[in-house]
């Protein structure tokens, strides 16, 4: 969480959501799906590494 909190326009667009306001990293085997928005932080899901990319929009 603090590498995020430090530089979050660090991570990469996430490609599984139709739209590009979130950003997604992982840790081990966890997925996180945040959104950054005047400095602001809003962690959207921390999901299994190995779930189906369809359950991402889900989240949305």
């Amino acid at each position: 969480m603090n590498k995020i909190i430090q530089n979050p326009l660090i991570y990469s667009q996430c490609e599984n959501l139709p739209t590009k306001i979130y950003r997604e990293t992982t840790y081990k085997t966890w997925l996180i799906i945040f959104k950054v928005k005047n400095k602001h932080i809003t962690i959207l899901g921390v999901l299994s590494g190995k779930r189906k990319t369809s359950s991402f929009r889900k989240l949305i």
